[in-house]
Protein backbone atom coordinates (compact mmCIF):
# COMPACT_ATOMS: atom_id res chain seq x y z
CA UNK A 1 0.00 0.00 0.00
CA UNK A 2 1.42 3.39 -1.02
CA UNK A 3 0.80 6.57 0.94
CA UNK A 4 0.69 10.05 -0.59
CA UNK A 5 1.14 13.34 1.24
CA UNK A 6 -0.62 16.67 0.84
CA UNK A 7 0.61 19.77 2.67
CA UNK A 8 -0.80 23.07 3.89
CA UNK A 9 2.21 25.39 4.07
CA UNK A 10 0.50 28.26 5.87
CA UNK A 11 -0.54 25.97 8.71
CA UNK A 12 2.58 23.80 8.51
CA UNK A 13 0.33 20.75 8.49
CA UNK A 14 0.15 17.66 6.32
CA UNK A 15 -2.17 14.73 5.66
CA UNK A 16 -0.87 11.29 4.72
CA UNK A 17 -3.43 9.23 2.85
CA UNK A 18 -3.75 5.93 1.06
CA UNK A 19 -6.25 3.29 0.00
CA UNK A 20 -6.27 -0.27 1.28
CA UNK A 21 -6.93 -3.14 -1.14
CA UNK A 22 -10.41 -3.54 0.39
CA UNK A 23 -11.20 0.04 -0.66
CA UNK A 24 -10.83 1.51 2.84
CA UNK A 25 -9.60 5.12 2.70
CA UNK A 26 -6.97 5.90 5.35
CA UNK A 27 -6.07 9.45 6.38
CA UNK A 28 -3.43 10.28 8.97
CA UNK A 29 -2.69 13.78 10.21
CA UNK A 30 0.59 13.62 12.15
CA UNK A 31 0.68 15.79 15.28
CA UNK A 32 4.20 15.48 16.60
CA UNK A 33 4.73 15.76 20.36
CA UNK A 34 1.01 15.50 21.10
CA UNK A 35 0.43 13.03 23.92
CA UNK A 36 -3.14 12.23 22.83
CA UNK A 37 -4.38 10.55 19.64
CA UNK A 38 -7.87 10.58 18.15
CA UNK A 39 -9.29 8.04 15.70
CA UNK A 40 -12.51 7.74 13.71
CA UNK A 41 -13.65 4.66 11.78
CA UNK A 42 -16.69 5.78 9.81
CA UNK A 43 -19.12 4.66 7.14
CA UNK A 44 -21.17 6.77 4.73
CA UNK A 45 -24.39 5.52 6.23
CA UNK A 46 -26.86 7.65 8.14
CA UNK A 47 -30.51 8.07 8.98
CA UNK A 48 -31.50 9.27 5.48
CA UNK A 49 -30.29 6.03 3.86
CA UNK A 50 -33.48 4.06 4.48
CA UNK A 51 -34.28 3.35 0.82
CA UNK A 52 -31.51 1.73 -1.23
CA UNK A 53 -30.84 -0.73 -4.03
CA UNK A 54 -28.03 -3.31 -4.12
CA UNK A 55 -27.49 -5.92 -6.83
CA UNK A 56 -30.79 -4.86 -8.41
CA UNK A 57 -32.85 -5.50 -5.28
CA UNK A 58 -34.59 -2.59 -3.53
CA UNK A 59 -34.85 -2.31 0.25
CA UNK A 60 -36.94 0.07 2.33
CA UNK A 61 -35.91 -0.30 5.96
CA UNK A 62 -37.38 1.12 9.19
CA UNK A 63 -36.46 4.64 10.29
CA UNK A 64 -33.75 4.62 12.94
CA UNK A 65 -32.00 1.45 11.81
CA UNK A 66 -28.61 3.14 11.19
CA UNK A 67 -28.59 4.45 14.77
CA UNK A 68 -29.80 1.07 16.08
CA UNK A 69 -26.95 -0.66 14.24
CA UNK A 70 -24.45 1.74 15.81
CA UNK A 71 -25.65 0.70 19.28
CA UNK A 72 -25.55 -3.02 18.53
CA UNK A 73 -22.00 -3.12 17.15
CA UNK A 74 -20.60 -2.35 20.60
CA UNK A 75 -22.08 -5.63 21.85
CA UNK A 76 -19.88 -8.63 21.09
CA UNK A 77 -20.72 -12.29 21.59
CA UNK A 78 -18.96 -12.70 24.92
CA UNK A 79 -18.15 -9.15 26.02
CA UNK A 80 -18.65 -5.45 25.27
CA UNK A 81 -16.30 -3.29 23.21
CA UNK A 82 -16.41 -0.73 26.03
CA UNK A 83 -14.68 -3.13 28.43
CA UNK A 84 -11.69 -3.59 26.09
CA UNK A 85 -11.11 0.15 25.80
CA UNK A 86 -11.56 0.59 29.54
CA UNK A 87 -8.57 -1.70 30.15
CA UNK A 88 -6.27 0.75 28.36
CA UNK A 89 -7.88 3.90 29.77
CA UNK A 90 -9.12 4.96 26.31
CA UNK A 91 -12.37 6.89 25.83
CA UNK A 92 -14.63 5.39 23.16
CA UNK A 93 -17.93 6.46 21.68
CA UNK A 94 -19.93 6.59 18.45
CA UNK A 95 -22.46 8.78 16.72
CA UNK A 96 -24.97 8.57 13.89
CA UNK A 97 -26.11 11.61 11.97
CA UNK A 98 -28.09 12.07 8.76
CA UNK A 99 -25.30 10.84 6.47
CA UNK A 100 -22.67 9.08 8.54
CA UNK A 101 -22.03 6.63 11.36
CA UNK A 102 -18.67 6.95 13.13
CA UNK A 103 -16.92 4.93 15.84
CA UNK A 104 -14.15 6.67 17.72
CA UNK A 105 -11.65 6.61 20.53
CA UNK A 106 -9.11 8.94 22.08
CA UNK A 107 -6.16 7.76 24.15
CA UNK A 108 -2.82 8.78 25.59
CA UNK A 109 -1.22 5.32 25.50
CA UNK A 110 -1.61 1.88 23.87
CA UNK A 111 -2.70 3.53 20.63
CA UNK A 112 -2.12 0.49 18.38
CA UNK A 113 -3.87 -1.86 20.78
CA UNK A 114 -6.87 0.50 20.84
CA UNK A 115 -6.80 0.75 17.05
CA UNK A 116 -7.03 -3.03 16.85
CA UNK A 117 -9.95 -3.03 19.30
CA UNK A 118 -11.74 -0.48 17.12
CA UNK A 119 -11.18 -2.35 13.86
CA UNK A 120 -12.16 -5.68 15.44
CA UNK A 121 -15.50 -4.73 16.93
CA UNK A 122 -16.66 -2.71 13.91
CA UNK A 123 -15.84 -5.66 11.65
CA UNK A 124 -17.48 -8.37 13.80
CA UNK A 125 -21.25 -7.82 14.03
CA UNK A 126 -23.21 -9.97 16.44
CA UNK A 127 -26.99 -9.70 16.18
CA UNK A 128 -29.60 -12.04 17.66
CA UNK A 129 -33.33 -11.59 18.04
CA UNK A 130 -32.86 -11.77 21.81
CA UNK A 131 -30.31 -8.96 22.10
CA UNK A 132 -32.29 -6.87 19.59
CA UNK A 133 -35.40 -6.98 21.79
CA UNK A 134 -33.27 -5.85 24.73
CA UNK A 135 -31.88 -2.94 22.69
CA UNK A 136 -35.35 -1.87 21.52
CA UNK A 137 -36.25 -1.09 25.13
CA UNK A 138 -33.07 0.96 25.61
CA UNK A 139 -33.57 3.01 22.44
CA UNK A 140 -37.24 3.56 23.25
CA UNK A 141 -36.06 5.39 26.37
CA UNK A 142 -33.59 7.42 24.28
CA UNK A 143 -36.39 8.41 21.88
CA UNK A 144 -38.59 9.52 24.78
CA UNK A 145 -35.70 11.54 26.24
CA UNK A 146 -35.27 13.31 22.88
CA UNK A 147 -39.00 14.01 22.76
CA UNK A 148 -38.65 15.74 26.14
CA UNK A 149 -35.60 17.79 25.10
CA UNK A 150 -36.69 21.33 24.03
CA UNK A 151 -33.48 22.01 22.10
CA UNK A 152 -33.92 18.84 20.05
CA UNK A 153 -37.64 19.49 19.52
CA UNK A 154 -37.12 23.04 18.22
CA UNK A 155 -34.60 21.70 15.67
CA UNK A 156 -36.64 18.65 14.67
CA UNK A 157 -39.73 20.82 14.23
CA UNK A 158 -37.68 23.20 12.08
CA UNK A 159 -36.66 20.33 9.79
CA UNK A 160 -40.29 19.29 9.47
CA UNK A 161 -41.08 22.84 8.47
CA UNK A 162 -38.39 23.02 5.80
CA UNK A 163 -38.60 19.51 4.33
CA UNK A 164 -41.64 17.57 3.16
CA UNK A 165 -40.18 14.42 1.56
CA UNK A 166 -36.47 14.38 2.44
CA UNK A 167 -35.82 11.88 5.26
CA UNK A 168 -33.89 14.56 7.14
CA UNK A 169 -37.29 15.48 8.60
CA UNK A 170 -37.36 12.15 10.48
CA UNK A 171 -35.76 11.53 13.85
CA UNK A 172 -32.30 9.94 13.61
CA UNK A 173 -33.32 7.48 16.36
CA UNK A 174 -36.54 6.59 14.55
CA UNK A 175 -39.80 6.18 16.43
CA UNK A 176 -40.99 3.65 18.99
CA UNK A 177 -43.09 2.09 16.22
CA UNK A 178 -40.36 2.01 13.55
CA UNK A 179 -37.65 0.41 15.72
CA UNK A 180 -40.07 -2.35 16.77
CA UNK A 181 -39.85 -3.61 13.15
CA UNK A 182 -36.05 -4.07 13.24
CA UNK A 183 -34.85 -7.68 12.97
CA UNK A 184 -31.47 -9.40 12.93
CA UNK A 185 -31.85 -10.10 9.20
CA UNK A 186 -32.44 -6.40 8.46
CA UNK A 187 -29.44 -5.39 10.57
CA UNK A 188 -27.18 -7.83 8.74
CA UNK A 189 -28.51 -6.60 5.38
CA UNK A 190 -27.73 -2.96 6.26
CA UNK A 191 -24.39 -3.90 7.79
CA UNK A 192 -23.25 -5.96 4.80
CA UNK A 193 -24.35 -3.19 2.44
CA UNK A 194 -22.93 -0.08 4.09
CA UNK A 195 -20.12 -1.44 6.24
CA UNK A 196 -18.03 -2.56 3.30
CA UNK A 197 -14.64 -0.86 3.42
CA UNK A 198 -15.06 0.82 0.04
CA UNK A 199 -17.83 2.85 1.73
CA UNK A 200 -15.71 3.64 4.81
CA UNK A 201 -12.77 5.74 5.96
CA UNK A 202 -10.30 5.62 8.83
CA UNK A 203 -9.05 8.95 10.18
CA UNK A 204 -6.20 9.21 12.69
CA UNK A 205 -4.92 12.43 14.24
CA UNK A 206 -1.87 12.19 16.50
CA UNK A 207 1.78 11.24 16.81
CA UNK A 208 1.58 7.83 15.12
CA UNK A 209 3.61 5.69 12.72
CA UNK A 210 1.78 5.06 9.44
CA UNK A 211 3.60 1.75 8.91
CA UNK A 212 2.34 0.40 12.23
CA UNK A 213 -1.14 1.59 11.32
CA UNK A 214 -0.96 -0.48 8.14
CA UNK A 215 0.22 -3.51 10.11
CA UNK A 216 -2.86 -3.28 12.33
CA UNK A 217 -5.16 -2.92 9.33
CA UNK A 218 -3.60 -5.83 7.44
CA UNK A 219 -3.84 -8.02 10.52
CA UNK A 220 -7.44 -7.30 11.48
CA UNK A 221 -9.39 -6.32 8.35
CA UNK A 222 -10.65 -9.21 6.29
CA UNK A 223 -10.25 -9.10 2.53
CA UNK A 224 -13.56 -8.48 0.81
CA UNK A 225 -14.45 -10.14 -2.46
CA UNK A 226 -15.75 -7.13 -4.34
CA UNK A 227 -16.94 -3.58 -3.89
CA UNK A 228 -20.70 -3.20 -3.44
CA UNK A 229 -22.42 -0.63 -5.64
CA UNK A 230 -25.07 1.12 -3.56
CA UNK A 231 -27.86 3.12 -5.16
CA UNK A 232 -29.39 5.47 -2.58
CA UNK A 233 -32.97 6.33 -3.48
CA UNK A 234 -33.62 9.85 -2.23
CA UNK A 235 -37.03 11.42 -2.92
CA UNK A 236 -37.27 14.60 -4.97
CA UNK A 237 -37.77 17.48 -2.55
CA UNK A 238 -40.03 20.44 -3.44
CA UNK A 239 -38.38 23.86 -3.51
CA UNK A 240 -40.95 25.40 -1.17
CA UNK A 241 -40.88 24.87 2.58
CA UNK A 242 -43.37 22.40 4.01
CA UNK A 243 -44.61 24.73 6.78
CA UNK A 244 -43.55 28.26 7.65
CA UNK A 245 -44.39 28.26 11.35
CA UNK A 246 -44.32 25.58 14.05
CA UNK A 247 -44.98 26.05 17.76
CA UNK A 248 -44.85 23.66 20.69
CA UNK A 249 -45.24 24.19 24.43
CA UNK A 250 -42.87 22.57 26.92
CA UNK A 251 -41.62 23.02 30.48
CA UNK A 252 -39.12 25.84 29.92
CA UNK A 253 -38.67 29.26 31.49
CA UNK A 254 -38.02 31.28 28.32
CA UNK A 255 -39.04 30.67 24.68
CA UNK A 256 -36.42 29.12 22.40
CA UNK A 257 -36.50 29.53 18.64
CA UNK A 258 -34.86 28.61 15.37
CA UNK A 259 -35.22 30.37 12.03
CA UNK A 260 -34.48 28.19 9.02
CA UNK A 261 -33.64 29.15 5.43
CA UNK A 262 -33.90 26.31 2.93
CA UNK A 263 -31.37 26.66 0.07
CA UNK A 264 -32.09 24.85 -3.18
CA UNK A 265 -29.39 25.95 -5.63
CA UNK A 266 -26.19 25.05 -3.73
CA UNK A 267 -26.47 21.27 -3.98
CA UNK A 268 -24.52 20.78 -7.22
CA UNK A 269 -21.75 23.21 -6.28
CA UNK A 270 -18.50 22.61 -4.36
CA UNK A 271 -19.84 21.94 -0.87
CA UNK A 272 -16.71 23.16 0.90
CA UNK A 273 -16.80 26.50 -0.92
CA UNK A 274 -20.52 26.89 -0.23
CA UNK A 275 -19.87 26.24 3.46
CA UNK A 276 -17.11 28.86 3.57
CA UNK A 277 -19.29 31.46 1.85
CA UNK A 278 -22.04 30.72 4.37
CA UNK A 279 -19.58 31.19 7.24
CA UNK A 280 -18.70 34.63 5.87
CA UNK A 281 -22.37 35.60 5.45
CA UNK A 282 -23.31 34.47 8.97
CA UNK A 283 -20.37 36.34 10.50
CA UNK A 284 -21.23 39.55 8.63
CA UNK A 285 -24.96 39.35 9.36
CA UNK A 286 -25.07 37.84 12.83
CA UNK A 287 -21.55 37.86 14.31
CA UNK A 288 -21.08 39.53 17.70
CA UNK A 289 -19.69 42.66 16.05
CA UNK A 290 -22.58 42.97 13.57
CA UNK A 291 -25.15 45.76 13.77
CA UNK A 292 -28.05 43.33 14.03
CA UNK A 293 -26.48 41.36 16.89
CA UNK A 294 -25.81 44.53 18.85
CA UNK A 295 -29.34 45.82 18.20
CA UNK A 296 -30.96 42.54 19.29
CA UNK A 297 -28.74 42.31 22.36
CA UNK A 298 -29.33 45.90 23.46
CA UNK A 299 -33.11 45.40 23.09
CA UNK A 300 -32.77 42.31 25.34
CA UNK A 301 -34.18 40.13 22.56
CA UNK A 302 -31.26 37.66 22.60
CA UNK A 303 -28.61 36.56 25.08
CA UNK A 304 -25.32 34.66 25.01
CA UNK A 305 -27.16 31.54 23.74
CA UNK A 306 -27.66 33.10 20.28
CA UNK A 307 -26.12 30.93 17.51
CA UNK A 308 -25.99 30.35 13.77
CA UNK A 309 -25.03 27.35 11.62
CA UNK A 310 -25.06 26.15 8.04
CA UNK A 311 -25.73 22.54 7.08
CA UNK A 312 -24.28 21.88 3.64
CA UNK A 313 -24.62 18.35 2.25
CA UNK A 314 -25.19 16.66 -1.10
CA UNK A 315 -28.98 16.36 -0.81
CA UNK A 316 -29.85 19.33 1.40
CA UNK A 317 -28.59 22.80 2.33
CA UNK A 318 -30.04 25.01 5.02
CA UNK A 319 -29.05 27.75 7.45
CA UNK A 320 -30.22 28.09 11.06
CA UNK A 321 -30.36 31.14 13.35
CA UNK A 322 -31.46 30.33 16.89
CA UNK A 323 -31.36 30.99 20.60
CA UNK A 324 -33.50 32.06 23.53
CA UNK A 325 -35.70 35.14 23.43
CA UNK A 326 -38.62 36.68 25.27
CA UNK A 327 -39.98 37.61 21.82
CA UNK A 328 -38.78 35.24 19.05
CA UNK A 329 -41.35 36.68 16.63
CA UNK A 330 -39.70 40.11 16.87
CA UNK A 331 -36.28 38.51 16.32
CA UNK A 332 -37.59 36.79 13.18
CA UNK A 333 -38.99 40.07 11.91
CA UNK A 334 -35.69 41.90 12.49
CA UNK A 335 -33.64 39.11 10.85
CA UNK A 336 -35.76 39.27 7.68
CA UNK A 337 -35.62 43.07 7.66
CA UNK A 338 -31.82 43.05 8.05
CA UNK A 339 -31.23 40.57 5.22
CA UNK A 340 -33.55 42.59 2.96
CA UNK A 341 -31.56 45.75 3.74
CA UNK A 342 -28.24 44.12 2.92
CA UNK A 343 -29.63 42.68 -0.32
CA UNK A 344 -30.64 46.22 -1.31
CA UNK A 345 -27.54 48.07 -0.06
CA UNK A 346 -24.82 45.48 -0.66
CA UNK A 347 -21.95 44.53 1.64
CA UNK A 348 -18.93 46.75 2.20
CA UNK A 349 -15.60 45.14 1.35
CA UNK A 350 -14.26 46.07 4.79
CA UNK A 351 -16.91 43.85 6.42
CA UNK A 352 -15.96 40.97 4.14
CA UNK A 353 -12.26 41.37 4.93
CA UNK A 354 -12.93 41.48 8.67
CA UNK A 355 -15.14 38.37 8.51
CA UNK A 356 -12.46 36.51 6.54
CA UNK A 357 -9.79 37.34 9.15
CA UNK A 358 -12.03 36.17 11.97
CA UNK A 359 -12.88 32.89 10.20
CA UNK A 360 -9.23 32.28 9.26
CA UNK A 361 -8.25 32.68 12.91
CA UNK A 362 -10.98 30.26 13.96
CA UNK A 363 -9.84 27.69 11.38
CA UNK A 364 -6.20 27.92 12.48
CA UNK A 365 -7.22 27.50 16.13
CA UNK A 366 -9.03 24.25 15.31
CA UNK A 367 -5.74 22.57 14.36
CA UNK A 368 -4.77 22.45 18.04
CA UNK A 369 -7.87 20.38 18.84
CA UNK A 370 -7.49 16.77 17.69
CA UNK A 371 -11.19 15.93 17.95
CA UNK A 372 -12.27 18.93 15.89
CA UNK A 373 -9.65 18.20 13.22
CA UNK A 374 -10.69 14.55 12.99
CA UNK A 375 -14.40 15.38 12.78
CA UNK A 376 -13.75 18.03 10.12
CA UNK A 377 -11.52 15.71 8.12
CA UNK A 378 -13.97 12.79 8.00
CA UNK A 379 -16.74 15.07 6.72
CA UNK A 380 -14.58 16.48 3.93
CA UNK A 381 -13.56 12.95 2.90
CA UNK A 382 -17.17 11.87 2.46
CA UNK A 383 -17.93 15.12 0.61
CA UNK A 384 -15.01 14.30 -1.70
CA UNK A 385 -13.27 17.62 -1.07
CA UNK A 386 -9.82 18.51 0.29
CA UNK A 387 -9.79 19.96 3.81
CA UNK A 388 -6.70 22.05 3.08
CA UNK A 389 -8.44 23.79 0.18
CA UNK A 390 -10.52 25.76 2.69
CA UNK A 391 -7.78 28.32 3.39
CA UNK A 392 -7.30 29.28 -0.27
CA UNK A 393 -11.05 29.22 -0.89
CA UNK A 394 -11.58 31.57 2.03
CA UNK A 395 -9.03 34.03 0.69
CA UNK A 396 -10.46 33.96 -2.84
CA UNK A 397 -14.18 34.37 -2.10
CA UNK A 398 -15.33 37.65 -3.64
CA UNK A 399 -18.18 40.08 -3.07
CA UNK A 400 -20.24 38.86 -6.03
CA UNK A 401 -20.16 35.27 -4.78
CA UNK A 402 -21.31 36.38 -1.34
CA UNK A 403 -24.20 38.44 -2.69
CA UNK A 404 -25.21 35.60 -5.02
CA UNK A 405 -25.34 33.21 -2.05
CA UNK A 406 -27.24 35.74 0.04
CA UNK A 407 -29.95 35.79 -2.63
CA UNK A 408 -30.64 32.16 -1.66
CA UNK A 409 -32.12 33.39 1.63
CA UNK A 410 -35.82 33.32 0.75
CA UNK A 411 -37.40 36.13 2.74
CA UNK A 412 -40.99 35.07 1.99
CA UNK A 413 -40.61 31.30 2.35
CA UNK A 414 -38.63 30.43 5.47
CA UNK A 415 -39.42 28.68 8.74
CA UNK A 416 -39.83 29.85 12.32
CA UNK A 417 -39.84 27.09 14.96
CA UNK A 418 -40.68 28.12 18.51
CA UNK A 419 -40.87 26.29 21.83
CA UNK A 420 -42.87 28.33 24.34
CA UNK A 421 -43.31 27.84 28.08
CA UNK A 422 -46.44 25.93 29.11
CA UNK A 423 -47.58 28.87 31.24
Amino acid sequence: MIFETIKQNLLNEKIIFGKHETGLKIYIMPKKNFSKSYTLYATQYGSVDNNFTVFGENFIVPDGIAHFLEHKLFEEEDTSAFSNFAETGAITNAFTDFHMTAYLFSCTNDFYKNLEYLINFVNKPYFTEQNIQKEIGIIEQEIKMCDDDPEWRVFHNLLNGMYKKNSINKDICGTVKSISKITADLLYKCYNTFYNNANMALVIVGDVDENKVIESIEKHIKTQNKEIEILRNYPEEPFKCNKNFLKQRMSISMPIFEIGFKHNNFIKKNLLKVEIIQEIILEILFGKSSELYMDLYEKNLINENFYTSSNIEKIYNFTVIGGKSKNPYKVHEMVIKNIKKILNDGIEQSLIDRAKKYILGSHIKIYDNLEEIGNMLIRTIFREVNLFDSIDMLKNVNQNEIMEALCEYNLTDNVLSVIEPIN
